[in-house]
């Protein structure tokens, strides 16, 4: 495969529209594309894109997610100076589309040379931007391996993410009783004044050097002569210790619950749910270990990274499945500046080319 080739593939990929729970259009792609190199995928129930391509020995996952973040509608790819961004108006999709490029363009290079090769479980995920969905309800039977690697890092090549939190999200509901604020004042119970004063009793941002801990959206009222009769927040906390992510979930509820218990007559509904487990891999795991001298033989210098983000790879673990997150070059995700290094992209090909070969 030439460089080009990579390019293209990649610049295809991203000029497919495929926002979260969209992500039709770029699957029909993908597995057109791979028809064309002889490797035959096809969905499971839940809409994931799945391929396998036969091989010897130890089977191993690789990975990478089909949507991307608003506003990713519309996306037109500028190379300038071997540097791919959009043109301003959109994100790139670089995450995770330059993941979806390094497996396909890996995988179709065995096939078509003729390498020996470990036997490869292509798996492509939907909905991983919201909530990690599509892993969730991957057909686990249709999968072989019991590792892997999920190529959706930011960063430079290299990167091996060996630690992630668990998350858990927060639903809160301050019940009040509205009235009108001018005719009938003491008549109503501000449910917002009452959320604002847990979260002016709440430490938010970074609580520790593993956990974090967010308010998200606030949602009162309508009108300024109105008393908002109810205030509804988005709330998150995540930490590498689920003792601790719990234990700011706890914090959360008590500071709600006094300040409720200050306004007679008014009511919480508060609630929470685990969105992830974290992990946490030994660097001197066997696959870590081998996946770190590959790298080091490759050329690239190892960094080591514990994110307070989490992917795919929490759901395999999860799942039983020792899947590890590697950076696949792409930086400023989730913003309409992110970019990718065209041979950032071409050094992750090339490494997975060489990682899935017998030698």
């Amino acid at each position: 495969m030439k460089k080009s080739e990579l390019l293209d593939l990649f610049l295809n990929l991203c000029r497919i529209d495929s926002p979260s729970g969209e992500e039709k259009s770029v699957g029909d792609y993908i597995i057109k594309h791979l028809a064309r190199h002889k490797i035959r995928a096809s969905r499971d129930a839940y809409g994931n894109v799945i391929a396998r391509v036969a091989g010897e020995g130890k089977p191993i996952v690789l990975s990478a997610h089909l949507d991307t973040v608003e506003p990713g509608r519309g996306v037109k790819p500028v190379v300038r100076n071997g540097v791919v961004r959009s043109d301003g108006r959109t994100v790139l999709g670089a995450d995770d589309k330059a993941g979806l490029t390094v497996a396909i363009a890996a995988a179709q290079e065995a096939v078509g040379q003729g390498w020996r090769i470990r036997p490869l479980d292509l798996v492509f995920t939907r909905r991983e931007e919201t909530d990690l969905n599509g892993v969730y309800n991957l057909d686990l039977s249709r999968i072989r391996a019991s590792e892997g690697l999920i190529l959706d890092g930011e960063e430079a090549p290299g990167r091996i993410t060996i630690a992630s939190p668990y998350i858990y999200n927060v639903d809160i509901r301050v019940k009040g009783r509205a009235a009108h604020a001018g005719v009938e004042p003491q008549k109503g119970i501000n449910a917002l004044a009452i959320a604002a004063d847990a979260i002016h009793e709440l430490k938010l941002g970074r609580i520790d050097r593993q956990t974090t801990a967010n308010i998200g959206s606030l949602t009162a009222g309508s009108a300024s002569n109105s008393i908002p009769g109810e205030a509804v927040m988005l709330a998150e906390t995540r930490s590498h210790s689920q003792k601790k992510a719990l234990a700011q979930v706890d914090a959360m509820n008590r500071a709600f619950k006094r300040a409720v218990r200050r306004r007679r007559g008014a009511k919480l509904d508060f609630k929470s749910s685990l969105v992830c487990r974290g992990y946490r891999y030994d660097k001197k795991d066997p696959l870590i270990k081998d996946l770190k001298a590959a790298m080091a033989a490759h050329g690239w210098t190892v960094a080591w990274a514990e994110s307070c983000g989490a992917s795919d790879a929490n759901v395999w673990a999860e799942k039983g499945i020792e899947a590890v997150e590697i950076s696949v070059g792409y930086r400023d995700a989730h913003t309409t500046g992110e970019w990718i290094k065209v041979d950032d992209m071409w050094s992750v090909y090339r490494f997975l080319a060489a990682y899935v070969q017998i030698k």
